[in-house]
C-alpha cells in the first residue's frame, strides 16, 4: 500500500502549516536570489518534522517502538479527504401568465443567399425591425431636446462599424478615429465621424418612454 504523504494546498490547514515551516533565514535566502529557495527546506509531509514539545532523550528509544503507529498521526495521504459531488438540478420558473403559440425555427419562406453573411443578418435584423428602431431613436432625440436624423441606411452602417470593433478590439472607441497609424481605423473612418457615431450610440433606442409603464417606487 502506498503510503506517500501528500499536501493538499487547497486546505487551508496544509497552507498554514507550510507557511509556519519558513523561518527568517529561508525567507532571506528566498529574496536574495542565491542557491537555496524557501522551500527547498520544506518537509515533504508533516511526519517529517519533529513534534514541538521537548522529548527527552531517553524518552526517544523508550518510544521508538511505537513510531511507526505514531509517525501518521496528523499526516494527510491523497486519500485522507474526499469530495462526494452531487449535481442539484434546478426546473427553471414557469410563467403562467403568458403563453407562446408562435412558430420557431427557420421559416420555410425564409429566403436568402446562405453564402451571404449580410442576407443571413437581413434575415434576423429584417428591415421592418431596423426601421422600428431608426423611429424610436429619432422619437427619443426630440424628447431630449434635440434632432438626430438617423435613417436606415445610417443605422445599417452603424451597426457595420460594431461588427468591425467585434474583431477588431482597441482600447476605446476613440482609438478606431486616432490619427496613430497604429490604431486608426481607415475603413470605420470612412463610414462616419467619431462625434457622428456618439451621437448616434446616445440616442439609440427601442422603446416610447412615455408609453413605459411607470417604475414602482423602492419602500
Amino acid at each position: 500500500m502506498d503510503t506517500k504523504k501528500f499536501y493538499n494546498l487547497s486546505n487551508p490547514r496544509d497552507v498554514e502549516f507550510l507557511l509556519s515551516t519558513i523561518n527568517d533565514d529561508m525567507a532571506v535566502d528566498s529574496d536574495v536570489g542565491g542557491d537555496d529557495d524557501a522551500d527547498d527546506n520544506i518537509p515533504s509531509s508533516r511526519c517529517s518534522i519533529a513534534p514541538s514539545t521537548s522529548t527527552s532523550f531517553s524518552n526517544q528509544f523508550e518510544d521508538s517502538d511505537n513510531e511507526d503507529s505514531e509517525s501518521s498521526e496528523g499526516c494527510l495521504s491523497a486519500d485522507d479527504e474526499t469530495f462526494d459531488w452531487q449535481k442539484i438540478s434546478a426546473k427553471p420558473p414557469m410563467f403562467q401568465g403568458s403563453t407562446f403559440d408562435r412558430p420557431f425555427g427557420i421559416s420555410k419562406k425564409a429566403q436568402f443567399d446562405i453564402t451571404s453573411p449580410l442576407s443571413i443578418f437581413l434575415n434576423v435584423m429584417t428591415n421592418l425591425f431596423l426601421q422600428y428602431i431608426v423611429d424610436q431613436s429619432n422619437l427619443y432625440a426630440i424628447q431630449r431636446g434635440t434632432v438626430l436624423g438617423l435613417t436606415l441606411d445610417e443605422l445599417k452602417a452603424y451597426l457595420g462599424i460594431l461588427i468591425i470593433m467585434g474583431f477588431h478590439t482597441l482600447p476605446s472607441i476613440r482609438h478606431y478615429w486616432s490619427k496613430e497609424s497604429n490604431f486608426g481605423v481607415q475603413r470605420v473612418q470612412s463610414i462616419m465621424t467619431l462625434k457622428r457615431f456618439l451621437k448616434i450610440t446616445r440616442m439609440l433606442h427601442l422603446n416610447d418612454n412615455e408609453t413605459m409603464a411607470k417604475k414602482r417606487k423602492r419602500v
